[in-house]
């Protein structure tokens, strides 16, 4: 769950973009309903977030904070 909002989040984070929508090489809009450019299978967002609304609420309400909860361990790599 927390990981789309991570992806799409990231671009702000760093700096890149005052807001989520400006970043053009993401799916952010077709997931919160206002963009149609790409086929998109919106089952992912209803399954996690329940709507394309409550997504972007969740967006909203989480903010830069991806989850205070989850520990943050390191690096995702392959060593090989």
């Amino acid at each position: 769950k927390y990981l789309i909002w991570y992806i799409h989040n990231n671009p702000m984070k760093a700096g890149m973009i005052k807001r989520i929508e400006e970043w053009k090489h993401s799916n952010y809009l077709e997931c919160i309903g206002r963009h149609k450019a790409y086929p998109f299978d919106l089952n992912m967002i209803n399954e996690f977030y329940g709507s394309q609304a409550e997504y972007k609420l969740f967006g909203r309400t989480t903010g830069n904070d991806i989850d205070p909860g989850i520990e943050k361990s390191g690096y995702l790599i392959d060593n090989e």
